[in-house]
């Protein structure tokens, strides 16, 4: 390519043109629909390239944006201020034992891609909960999270998966979890390793709604 066609970079952006800081060239007249180009080779043409691929460079990125969200997201900025975290201790030691206790199984959906498989607390450790056996689940990462939240349950009578309402209420569709209402859930057969009622008690009455 050895010219560079002005109104295709102009024509139709003229009215934001100067609003967003790309000033088109002085001979370019706003009532120039077609047939304007510019020579690369020229000084004209060069600098007016150069201006197009630099705003390309930088909003390329943008042309994925399928939302507001998104948008909010990529323009805003990649890090926050530092915060202190206080570490989990104990974490690890917890998680070996709870997976080897469950045989690297889901308790409740019986998934053994170990990558999705977290060891969840029945009773929240940041609330006082401890790393235990008796306290842990063996549950895929998708049902440890709604299990946190409350939006499903195991009866410590009969160990069975209850899901609550509020998925369809919040959710409108929720029909895949929904399956998992009634379904015994697969503890430990050594009641050593499996979570006490107790802790299952605890969940259903505080934590599940």
């Amino acid at each position: 390519m050895t010219r560079l066609s002005a109104a295709s970079c102009w024509a139709s952006a003229f009215s934001s043109a100067r609003k967003n800081g790309f000033l088109p060239p002085a001979d370019f007249s706003s009532n120039i629909v077609q047939g304007k180009s510019y020579e690369l080779t020229g000084q004209t043409g060069q600098h007016l390239w150069q201006a197009v691929r630099e705003r390309l460079q930088r909003h390329a990125v943008r042309r994925d944006l399928v939302g507001p969200a998104t948008g909010t997201v990529i323009q805003g900025p990649r890090f926050g201020r530092p915060v202190p975290v206080a570490p989990r201790l104990g974490q690890g030691t917890f998680r070996l034992p709870v997976t080897d206790a469950y045989n690297q199984r889901c308790a409740i959906s019986q998934e053994r891609t170990l990558p999705v498989l977290e060891a969840a607390h029945i009773h929240r450790y940041s609330s006082g909960g401890e790393h235990s056996l008796a306290n842990g689940l063996l549950l895929r990462s998708d049902l440890h999270r709604l299990f946190d939240l409350g939006y499903l349950t195991i009866d410590p009578d009969h160990h069975e998966v209850e899901v609550s309402r509020r998925l369809k209420e919040e959710f409108e569709n929720a029909r895949d979890y929904y399956a998992l209402q009634g379904r015994t859930a697969d503890l430990p057969s050594n009641p050593r390793d499996a979570p006490s009622n107790q802790n299952l008690l605890f969940h259903a009455q505080h934590i599940f709604r």
